[in-house]
């Protein structure tokens, strides 16, 4: 990097306050990079990095701005919140820091004209408007197990390069020096009658009402659940029902009559497991089946309650919340289907759930549903054998 006199690109005269701050400020270029800017901490001092095309073929109305932009990630001590943040987590804080930047200290219009993109305001990245850190969190929060939409957004709304210089070990330490400075320096401008524009030092967003607004939405737009999961679930929510059955015991009160017998009530679970077995011939779907394991781990408790996964034979048996270790294994079986190895592995008393597209190569078995004394359950994929399949066991249809 090139350092840059920065009075020779810009004029601070419209903006006398900055001319305070300017001294405490390393300014950079370099020939290669096009179309950036940027700001970190080092050794104390706020780093501003502009591109060279930026300082010599941009108005220095924009140049303004942009100095304004990094200076207030500064002002707020963005750089050492920074500090000890993943790359995704730099850039969800970078989009909220830029949002708060932009309702007052560094217009973002003017930086839409000059850069050609479209700068972060609450508006357009459709946010409450609330002090960034608080919402940075409200978004982390939201966005966890919803990864690959929570990049998609942020792919979609980032438009600064903040995030991308790693904060040093003693980047919390430099912030709160580079806060100082800065304060300092606004002291002196006022006390040399130099005017401070009225947005100095705004930029953070104002109290709201809504402090517990759930920012879910962003990451996971609603989407109707399909009858077949709801039909899972209800077989689901039917397992884990509590029986209850009348039961008798002695009556204690009554040492007179031992042999009188009290008439209750007990509860019990007559299912010993639940065991969803899923075909994993190479016709499936994987995301489908990964739906219908999410579904069931969310409902079912470790333990007995197993997921077999089966083709001419049981493979693989799981702790049915074993979820990463499931998705692993459906990819690696393939073959085909038979009824009869699930037949034989499970008991009389268990719940059997199938997740199968109905191909069986022995379904001339299917008699053998009736040993269970809980129904079988047949989600099927595929239309294959589902008048034979109907006629023995219940049958939830995905197509």
């Amino acid at each position: 990097m090139i350092s840059v006199n920065i009075h020779e690109y810009i004029s601070f005269d419209n903006d006398k306050w900055l001319m305070y701050q300017v001294p405490d400020i390393n300014f950079w270029t370099d020939t290669k990079t096009k179309g950036s800017a940027y700001c970190y901490a080092e050794h104390g001092k706020l780093n501003i990095f502009i591109s060279s095309d930026w300082l010599n073929h941009r108005s220095n109305e924009f140049k303004i701005e942009l100095v304004k932009h990094e200076l207030a990630h500064g002002m707020f001590g963005h750089i050492g919140f920074m500090k000890g943040k993943t790359k995704a987590q730099r850039q969800l804080f970078n989009i909220v820091a830029d949002c708060s930047i932009h309702v007052n200290t560094a217009n973002p219009k003017i930086l839409e004209e000059g850069t050609g993109g479209k700068p972060c305001t609450y508006d357009n990245c459709g946010l409450k408007q609330l002090p960034p850190e608080y919402l940075y969190h409200k978004l982390w929060d939201a966005a966890q197990e919803k990864m690959d939409k929570f990049q998609a957004w942020v792919d979609e709304h980032l438009d600064d390069d903040f995030w991308k210089i790693k904060p040093n070990k003693d980047a919390d330490l430099d912030s709160q020096i580079i806060k100082d400075s800065i304060s300092s320096n606004l002291e002196k401008a006022i006390a040399k009658g130099v005017p401070i524009p009225d947005t100095i030092p705004g930029g953070v967003g104002g109290a709201a009402s809504a402090t517990d607004l759930d920012y879910d939405y962003l990451f996971n737009q609603p989407v109707p659940k399909e009858p077949w999961l709801s039909d899972l679930e209800q077989i689901i929510r039917n397992y884990n029902s509590k029986h209850v059955t009348s039961s008798y015991k002695r009556e204690p009160r009554n040492p007179i009559h031992p042999d009188i017998l009290q008439k209750g009530r007990a509860t019990t679970f007559p299912k010993s497991r639940f065991l969803f077995a899923v075909d994993c011939s190479g016709s499936m779907n994987i995301k489908m089946v990964e739906r219908a394991i999410s579904t069931i781990s969310q409902h079912i408790e470790p333990g007995e309650n197993k997921l077999l996964i089966f083709d001419t034979k049981v493979s693989k048996v799981f702790d049915i919340t074993d979820t990463d270790s499931i998705k692993q294994a459906l990819r690696k079986y393939y073959g085909g289907t038979h009824l009869l190895p699930v037949f034989e592995y499970a008991n009389a008393n268990d719940q059997l759930v199938f997740y199968t597209d109905g191909g069986f190569w022995d379904i001339d078995n299917i008699h053998l549903a009736s040993k269970f004394k809980y129904k079988p359950v047949f989600i099927l994929t595929e239309s294959w054998y589902h008048d034979s399949i109907s006629k023995h066991a219940h049958v939830i249809t995905t197509y």
